[in-house]
């Protein structure tokens, strides 16, 4: 077991521990006051609520673990029209890795049993360009397509990687998964083949590469390395440095998720550099600044909630419709108004925060999609996380 898990597992052992023995003393008081018999009582609700989510996660993997293909113990894409692929872009990206911190939390045999022999199995079928992996087929038992579509596994290796191992890594630390990461990370720069004046890129898709700014930001911290570094500054260098500034050269720009990654991906570098590398900190203030004012401007409704699609060079609203990625976008806004103390950016925030309970209760965030609500709930979470706006009566 790596330290990390180690000291995450003592941590909820002694919360626990502490509470046991709080609850204990309670019972010998035989009376609180009123404000701390609501603070008691809430908690033991908040408790209650914890425990049952954590049981669905359970429950939810179990699910899943019943419909594993028997030959190579893979979870498939979804269960009726891909029920015969494993991908790296859904499967391996948005559900195997939260099986993984399912099991962490709540079934150490488990975590280290089945999800390690998947992660496994994982690497040793689907890697196809080095470490890079692509669409698995359980009925061929070999890949779903005979020839190799460099962009399509590029894409689902990004995607595997911010999305899945990432959030992953943040919580265990040092693990099998974060090893089978960095091989990952590693290797889309081994074959970045697209040429600009500021060294080769992986590609010019810009949720890529966005996706890249945010995962090299923080890779870099965790591991120290200057490569890491270095390839963020050349994506950084791209789009802020060259003829592809989001705001002042994009003529269409999403607020939304596949493509709003790039803005906050900016934004983290931007974090980075300030620690890092202060004079490119510098070099990069007037034009992180103008893209963040350029956004304000042209991309939110009266609310302060973002549009799906905007022009920024016109502004023009290309699609009208409000983007669930809102907390995604804005915690590029905080992160800059933490550094540099523009206001403007920290209101942004509070404005948003604010009009969610006034006029966006029950909202049809994307059209219904749980994906729609996934976003605009963990987006709002990580937000108030940072930015506590007392906006909901308790």
């Amino acid at each position: 077991m790596n330290s990390g898990f180690r000291l995450q597992s003592v941590a909820i052992y002694l919360v626990m521990l502490s509470m046991i023995s709080y609850g204990c003393s309670l019972t010998e008081k035989e009376h609180l006051s009123a404000d701390d018999q609501r603070y008691w009582d809430h908690s033991l609700e908040n408790g209650r609520l914890f425990n049952e989510g954590m049981e669905r996660c359970r429950q939810f993997v179990g699910g899943w673990l019943a419909h594993t293909d028997p030959a190579t113990g893979l979870i498939p894409r979804n269960l009726d029209l891909d029920a015969d692929i494993w991908n790296a872009k859904d499967a391996a990206a948005d559900n195997y890795p939260f099986m993984v911190l399912t099991a962490a939390l709540t079934d150490s045999t488990l975590f280290h049993t089945t999800m390690l022999e998947m992660l496994h199995s994982e690497i040793k079928l689907t890697s196809r360009v080095d470490h890079l992996p692509d669409t698995y087929n359980f009925r061929k038992k070999g890949f779903n397509v005979q020839e190799i579509i460099m962009p399509d596994i590029l894409f689902g290796s990004s995607e595997y990687i911010k999305d899945g191992l990432l959030p992953l890594t943040e919580w265990l630390g040092e693990s099998p998964w974060s090893d089978r990461m960095l091989d990952i990370l590693d290797d889309i720069w081994k074959h970045a083949e697209m040429q600009t004046d500021f060294g080769n890129l992986p590609t010019e898709n810009v949720e890529v590469n966005g996706e890249m700014l945010q995962v090299l930001s923080r890779i870099y911290f965790m591991t120290g390395e200057q490569k890491y570094l270095d390839w963020a500054i050349r994506l950084g260098d791209y789009y802020l440095l060259g003829d592809h500034h989001p705001t002042r050269d994009f003529e269409s720009l999403r607020l939304r998720d596949h493509g709003c990654e790039v803005v906050s991906g900016l934004c983290e570098l931007y974090a980075v550099l300030h620690f890092a590398n202060p004079e490119k900190k510098l070099q990069y203030k007037p034009q992180i600044h103008e893209m963040l004012q350029r956004i304000l401007a042209v991309g939110r409704n009266g609310d302060g909630l973002f549009y799906d699609v905007v022009n920024p060079q016109t502004a023009e609203i290309v699609r009208d419709r409000i983007a669930d990625n809102f907390g995604y976008n804005l915690n590029g806004f905080l992160i800059v108004y933490q550094l540099d103390s523009v206001a403007e950016f920290k209101d942004a925030v509070v404005k948003a925060l604010k009009s969610l309970p006034e006029k966006y209760r029950n909202f049809d965030w994307e059209n219904g999609s749980s994906d729609g609500y996934a976003d605009a709930i963990e987006g709002a979470l990580n937000l108030y996380n940072r930015e506590r706006i007392v906006t909901i009566p308790s």
